[in-house]
């Protein structure tokens, strides 16, 4: 609670003293200053007077606070008579200072950022529902959004629009090496048809010891069950979330195994999810992010399990359906039983290929592991990482094909949910003014290339150079922490001359010439040519010095190519591979 000053800090002899020394200034000729002059007992009776006035405003009744208090909160307001006068006060300034009304551009971009968090709605989406920025702009809908750069562009009186910049997908994980900025993508199954068929390759046929691992991130539970790895759940082994949470792993007749306690895989985040066999058969383990949630004990011992010819499916049942609906990354199948400890440190680490590790090295690698974290087209194999990169034709068979899936972005922001843009309209709903329409819409990513010629000092890491210098970029340009730390601004054009500064700063970088850089989408290159997006900014001779960004655009850094030279000596220069 504020302080308030204390007002009676001055007596009845100070104010008759100060009355006194301040007679001779006004009148030279009253010089009898005893108490039984007329004009002092006047000073001193006004001395008195205000003394006892100076008392009352020092000590105002709790009743006229109260009744003050009742004025400021209005009639409608609950009662605080019950409460302590200082409770009273505390709550009556609070409720001054809280938004009732979205009304300002800042009122809506709080209630995103700091009001919406709050609610079951929200919390129920888990990563899906954060928004990390906000953007109001008003007297535009989405139409007249999109044609705001233009000089007389139309106006959308009583809208406002609402731009969110949802988290990254990596957001939560982002601590772990196995979320690192470089491995940016991820398998996107749509829960209805995608899945991916890895072949039933003879090594991937395991009845004895066996592990299942993934990275999951289960958008809903509301789907009914979801397989995560499938090979038969009336043979070899079936990893699945159940509608409840629960982890369940099944073998040999499809009823040998059971499921984990519920509520123990939670959706809208990533879970890291395990299936241990015993070596003996006896029993399973399943754990998830590397703590045991449950072990199971097995009916059926290891030389009763039959081996089946059918596929190891990523993302569905093995007996069809159960398709699973969110993202998945690196999925692997191991014929060892791996413990706790093991499990734990996949948390903290890139799965190892075959080509990761020097011939004869004793680190213990899986069957078969797909990691997941590559832009592949539609119709690319999904490769096993286990199988050399160098191997073709037949030595790939257990290199998956897709179904209907695809691959998404985990380092940038996703994708706006229609669930988040559901709710905040529902949300603002209730916020609003009668009079205004409220339009939310998610950010977008303009894809963009950096060209660049880099001249390096003669002491220069020429081999490292190439890669601090797009990992500046990376950073500079990054939606969520980009530019000058609080995320690159909604709408704000890359000009070449800021990424010549940031190149310009790397560690053995002399100076930096030819900085360009350039939309990478077809589509919305062909936009810009039919005037149907901004130009690019220009300098005063008309020559262009960058990308524009729309509104509601971010960019998206799709990498950089760097023409190296370095210093011989003097002025003599080599360009380096």
């Amino acid at each position: 609670m504020t302080e308030l000053p204390v007002l009676i800090d001055r007596t009845y002899a100070d104010f008759a003293g100060d009355a006194r020394a301040r007679i001779p200034s006004l009148s030279a000729d009253w010089t009898d200053h005893n108490p039984s002059d007329p004009g002092i007992v006047v000073v001193e009776l006004l001395a008195w007077l205000a003394e006892m006035v100076l008392y009352r405003i020092d000590r105002v009744p709790a009743k006229s606070y109260r009744t003050f208090l009742g004025l400021l909160r209005g009639p409608s307001a609950p009662s605080l008579d019950a409460s302590p006068l200082y409770v009273a006060i505390r709550d009556t300034i609070a409720d001054l200072r809280a938004r009732h009304r979205a009304i300002t551009s800042d009122d809506f971009e709080f209630l995103a950022l700091h009001r919406w968090p709050t609610l079951p709605n929200a919390q129920a989406l888990g990563a899906l529902g954060t928004v990390r920025r906000a953007l109001a702009i008003p007297e535009h809908s989405p139409a007249t959004l999109a044609k705001k750069w233009q000089a007389n562009h139309e106006l959308a009186p009583g809208h406002v629009t609402v731009i969110v910049v949802p988290d990254a997908l990596a957001a939560g994980r982002a601590d772990l090496p196995s979320f690192d900025p470089g491995r940016k993508f991820a398998l996107e199954l749509d829960g209805t048809a995608a899945y991916v068929d890895c072949g039933s390759d003879a090594s991937l046929k395991l009845t004895g010891a066996l592990t299942l691992s993934a990275w999951i991130f289960p958008r809903t539970l509301a789907r009914g069950r979801q397989g995560i790895i499938s090979k038969s759940a009336s043979g070899e082994y079936e990893l699945v979330l159940e509608p409840n949470g629960a982890l369940t792993f099944a073998q040999a007749d499809g009823h040998d195994g059971g499921p984990s306690p519920a509520n123990v895989v939670t959706a809208g985040r990533w879970n890291h999810v395990a299936a241990v066999r015993a070596s003996g058969g006896g029993s399973v383990t399943l754990l998830v992010d590397g703590r045991a949630v449950q072990t199971l004990l097995l009916n059926v011992a290891p030389d009763h399990i039959p081996t089946t010819t059918s596929p190891v499916l990523i993302g569905r049942l093995a007996a069809g359906g159960g398709f699973f609906d969110g993202f998945v990354r690196d999925v692997a199948i191991w014929s060892q039983q791996r413990t706790a400890t093991d499990l734990g440190g996949d948390l903290r680490r890139v799965p190892l290929g075959v080509d990761d590790v020097p011939p004869g090295d004793p680190t213990p690698r899986p069957v078969a592991c797909w990691r997941l974290d590559a832009m592949l087209a539609a119709t690319a194999p999904v490769p096993d990482c286990e199988t050399p990169a160098a191997a073709t034709g037949g030595a790939r068979k257990r290199d998956g094909s897709q179904h209907s899936s695809g691959f998404v972005d985990v380092v940038h922001p996703m994708p706006a949910a229609a669930a988040l843009l559901d709710g905040l309209r529902a949300f603002y709903n209730e916020w609003r003014l009668l009079t205004t329409r409220v339009d939310v819409i998610g950010s977008s990513l303009l894809h963009v290339a950096v060209t660049a010629n880099l001249y390096l000092r003669a002491d220069a890491d020429v081999p490292g150079i190439r890669a601090a210098a797009s990992a500046a970029l990376n950073r500079f340009l990054d939606p969520q922490t980009g530019l000058s730390g609080g995320g690159w601004p909604l709408g704000r054009a890359i000009y070449s001359f800021d990424l010549e500064r940031v190149l310009d700063a790397v560690r053995g970088v002399d100076f930096v010439t030819g900085v360009q850089v350039a939309m990478t989408d077809p589509a919305q290159i062909a936009a810009v040519a039919a005037g149907n997006r901004p130009p690019p900014p220009q300098d005063e001779n008309a020559v262009p010095i960058g990308v524009s960004l729309q509104p509601d655009e971010l960019p998206g850094f799709d990498g950089a190519t760097f023409t190296l030279f370095q210093r011989l000596g003097g002025t003599r220069w080599q360009q380096q591979p």
